[in-house]
């Protein structure tokens, strides 16, 4: 697959020498594949350089090579749908220039949760039991849940654009085509770059596939992470009017040694998120005490935990459906979350309105502005809202501890299974273990008189 993918790039113009190339591909355990040097290098070494046209996009795409282009309309299409419907088509029609990239594509998701949630949902779906996706799905946190959910959302959104447009094999959810269609999405959501394509910036289609980059694995260190860099020649036009473009790929801006594998940053994203969108975790987090982790360095800065299901049980429970609503009005109302980084690690600033207003003495209602505003900022509200957000902590805590303890009950040491499957369940172990340290941070904060 390699070599086929290097020589195609250099029949196609790639500045890529097949014989002597600075980057090849490798096994990572635990990590599928990955990119490695082949030599030692100094910082930001030119590794290759791409033509534009050998990148899947809407640009590449929508002129000539979607299959049967004059019979499916793309031009209201997205990048995201226009790059799926490619992929998708040339599954069932395999003759294509794009063949030797597509081919280095992974060829399923077992381990990524939309899997989870899509197969546990459908009637056509075959392979993995589904009992296992739904055991798996209900070991999420809530930080993940919710992203998956939005993911979901997403997933049936270009499903039903695409469906409009009579692309056979996507007829409706229990469609045959559903799962090739859901391996072709989630090919292009998790591998997909941003960057821009086209002369006209475009925050939501500036985006493209691209061959042997989208091999390297991510990073959240911008020492580690590879650069890309658009060359331009000026006197050559492609066919869309477009000055042709070429994609530089340098080595990190610090110096590497051969063997040492190269890197992509995706941006700074906690575990909750990469594994929602990507379906992997960094390395274990490190809590505030020093105790969970083996990468702190890297990984503990972008800790998250959202705290809605916590927050609006207890605005439910309290019986006051005003405090809602009028949090509702000010947009206040959800996205509360806990984070370690920037450190000190801290709430956010949602969470503030949101714990002052509940706080407030039942009496304090109805009255005037002023007045309820004096109690919302004073300093007994606020000794109220600082013990909440401990409370807060010690059941995000307590859950955690109780979550890990039921994930290795129902997969223990000796639990057999794909590696995919056990790889999904030290993920989610993992993701747990971040809710505590993020938690066993901010509590820390607290204690410490940190102001916020």
């Amino acid at each position: 697959m390699w070599s086929e993918l290097v020589l195609w790039l250099n029949s196609e113009g790639a500045e890529i020498d097949p014989d002597d190339m600075l980057v090849e591909l490798r096994d990572v355990p635990g990590a599928g594949r990955g990119l490695f040097v082949t030599r030692d290098l100094e910082p930001s070494t030119s590794l290759f350089t791409l033509p534009a046209d050998v990148l899947l996009n809407a640009l590449t795409l929508a002129a000539k090579d979607i299959p049967g282009g004059g019979r499916i309309e793309t031009s209201k299409l997205t990048s995201t749908q226009i790059t799926t419907l490619h992929l998708f088509l040339k599954y069932y029609e395999p003759s294509d220039r794009f063949n030797p990239y597509i081919a280095s594509l992974p060829d399923k998701f077992d381990g990524h949760p939309l899997t989870w949630k899509i197969h546990s949902e459908s009637k056509v779906c075959g392979g993995v039991d589904k009992n296992v996706y739904i055991l798996l799905l209900s070991l999420l946190p809530h930080s993940v849940e919710r992203q998956l959910k939005d993911m979901k959302k997403r997933f049936w959104g270009d499903w039903n654009a695409l469906q409009e447009l009579s692309v056979p094999r996507i007829e409706g959810k229990e469609s045959p085509g559903l799962k090739t269609f859901l391996w072709a999405w989630l090919n292009v959501n998790t591998r997909c770059i941003s960057f821009p394509i086209s002369s006209t910036p475009d925050r939501e289609n500036d985006l493209t596939l691209c061959p042997v980059i989208d091999l390297a694995n991510h990073t959240a260190d911008p020492q580690k992470s590879c650069a890309l860099a658009l060359l331009s020649s000026p006197t050559e036009l492609g066919e869309h009017g477009d000055i042709i473009k070429f994609i530089e790929v340098e080595s990190p801006p610090s110096p590497m040694k051969k063997g040492d594998q190269l890197y992509l940053r995706y941006g700074p994203h906690s575990n909750a998120t990469l594994f929602a969108e990507y379906g992997f975790v960094l390395s274990k987090f490190t809590c505030a005490d020093g105790t969970g982790g083996d990468d702190p360095d890297v990984h503990q800065n972008y800790g998250q935990v959202v705290l809605d299901d916590i927050i609006e049980d207890m605005f439910e429970t309290s019986g006051r459906s005003w405090m809602k609503e009028m949090l509702q009005e000010w947009n206040y109302w959800g996205d509360w979350c806990i984070y370690s980084h920037p450190q000190p690690a801290h709430p956010s600033y949602r969470l503030f309105p949101a714990l002052r207003l509940y706080h407030l003495p039942p009496s304090s209602h109805p009255a005037t502005p002023s007045e309820i505003r004096a109690i919302l900022f004073g300093e007994e509200n606020d000794q109220r809202v600082k013990l909440s957000i401990l409370d807060i902590c010690d059941t995000v805590i307590a859950r955690a501890r109780d979550a890990i303890e039921h994930v290795n009950a129902c997969f223990d040491e000796g639990t057999s299974g794909e590696g995919w499957e056990l790889y999904s369940v030290q993920c989610i172990k993992q993701l747990w273990e971040e809710e505590y340290g993020v938690a066993r941070g901010v509590k820390d904060s607290l204690e410490n008189g940190v102001e916020f």
